[in-house]
């Protein structure tokens, strides 16, 4: 059995489970909205704002630690 990078789960599709892969999903969708209210925010910024966001959850929190520390990209895994 595979399991998700982020929790040992088994994973729903490539390398996250099903709550992990939602967090990403979600973090996707809303770098747009946040590139377009701070202007020119590159991913690794966008991720290290989150972190220090009090409401950010925690399985997207797993994801932006995942996401920094292996350098990622915003890499598609969805």
């Amino acid at each position: 059995m595979v399991k998700c990078q982020a929790c040992n789960r088994k994973v729903e599709s490539k390398d996250f489970c099903k709550y992990h892969l939602l967090a990403y999903k979600v973090l996707k969708q809303n770098y747009g909205v946040w590139c377009k209210a701070y202007c020119k925010l590159s991913w690794k910024e966008y991720l290290e704002r989150l972190l220090k966001v009090k409401d950010t959850g925690l399985w997207v929190k797993d994801i932006i630690k995942l996401e920094l520390k292996e350098n990622r990209r915003g890499l598609d895994y969805v």
